[in-house]
């Protein structure tokens, strides 16, 4: 059997150890593949919310530092676990391996599902981050609301 390729998810934020098997057991069992492997991890250090700027700002710092090294490492691409996204413009300047966030990938599909979409989220101090995705992604004018 060859070596799985692997992928490095990337939690903006500082992660406990003993948490980590809980962000691995949310794959669905039928998305595993024996030549997938992920490798979830948190930041060194950071913000243990995203609830502003300031510590968007921080999340971004250390996600660069969890994932700089990634494609020197092995890994074949990169996943920032948030919809934050933080940190993925300045790895792709870095790396030439795909990094991924799931927050410019749900507003094109939603985009691309509808003329408008609308975010639900669970928290309105995560306001700003749907904001700032609509307008690093151009679809501001296709958002119809938070």
């Amino acid at each position: 059997m060859n070596t799985p390729k692997r992928i490095k998810m990337i939690m903006p934020v500082p992660v406990p150890d003993f948490a980590i098997p809980g962000f691995a057991a949310q794959i669905p069992p039928a998305l595993i593949r024996p030549d997938i492997a992920i490798d979830f991890c948190g930041t060194r250090n950071g913000a243990s919310l995203l609830e502003s700027l300031y510590e968007a700002t921080l999340a971004e710092a250390w996600v660069l530092d969890a994932g700089a090294r990634a494609e020197a490492q092995g890994y074949a691409a990169v996943c920032i676990n948030s919809m934050s996204d933080s940190g993925l413009t300045a790895l792709r300047s870095r790396l030439t391996i795909p990094v991924v966030g799931p927050g410019r990938a749900s507003f094109y599909l939603a985009a691309d599902l509808g003329k408008r979409f609308s975010v639900i989220t669970m928290w309105p101090r995560w306001h700003w981050i749907y904001e700032k995705l609509a307008l690093e992604t151009g679809l501001g004018s296709r958002l119809a609301s938070i």
